[in-house]
């Protein structure tokens, strides 16, 4: 592998919530197989965030929508059979993948975006100071919100499993409330939200935090201590404490 050319050590979304480290040159077949350099080159060097979703779903309950601030592996929402969109906020314009500029555009479709602004009576802005604009993030919150609601996955269950998801205008009625929502799971998405300073959570034994135990059907890890709270298991010393059990059966994606 040629290293000697440019070459950047970046963050990888390798499966949700597992970041790792890896080599990105833009060159295929290289350190990378295909590393979709038009698409990726818009984290090196650059703060950007994407929206990561599938066309269709093999999974009974279709919860595969996820966020990244990084580069994003091919099957970081499903099997190996799946591969997942990563929708970038903003494309960078640069004369070098490793560029670091501020030149970008918001990336939406010019007709779409004016049918939101009309439908929530607000005009886009980069760089909003009040609610009388919205910017390309707020959007994306919305539909990160949308993609997340119980309601809308189940009503739209059958098309989310066969096409790709078709996400409703924005009401000015609840626009706002569903972009606080959706800038909330953001941010812990990222595990960037003060909300994880305070976790219920605990993990209150030393040992080498290495995960062993297999979780399967009959044994998944998962140790009930009444109706709401128990144990998570990762060997046979070490586990979670105090995990709400609405915590341990929710899908994140």
């Amino acid at each position: 592998v040629d290293l000697l050319n440019q070459h950047t050590n970046e963050d990888i979304l390798y499966r949700p919530f597992d970041v790792r480290k890896t080599v990105f040159t833009g060159n295929s077949k290289g350190f990378l197989a295909y590393p979709r350099t038009k698409i990726m080159q818009n984290f090196i060097s650059v703060e950007n965030v994407a929206l990561i979703f599938e066309r269709s779903s093999v999974l009974k309950n279709y919860t595969n929508f996820f966020i990244s601030n990084s580069l994003v592996d091919l099957h970081v929402l499903d099997t190996a059979y799946a591969n997942g969109y990563v929708a970038p906020l903003y494309i960078f314009h640069k004369q070098n993948i490793f560029e670091s500029t501020t030149e970008k555009t918001p990336n939406f479709d010019n007709k779409i975006l004016n049918d939101i602004c009309e439908s929530v009576g607000l005009p886009l802005s980069l760089h909003r100071k009040s609610r009388e604009s919205f910017t390309p993030i707020d959007l994306m919150d919305y539909v990160y919100a949308v993609l997340h609601s119980p309601t809308y996955r189940n009503t739209y269950i059958e098309f989310l499993k066969i096409d790709f998801p078709r996400i409703p205008y924005p009401k000015k009625s609840t626009f706002w409330k569903l972009v606080e929502l959706g800038a909330e799971l953001r941010m812990l998405h990222l595990l960037d939200s003060k909300l994880l300073l305070n976790s219920m959570t605990t993990f209150p034994l030393a040992g080498d935090n290495k995960i062993t135990k297999k979780m399967t059907k009959n044994s998944p890890a998962y140790e009930k201590l009444d109706t709401k709270n128990g144990k998570v298991w990762i060997n046979e010393q070490q586990y979670f404490d105090n995990v709400p059990l609405i915590a341990w059966d929710s899908y994140i994606v």
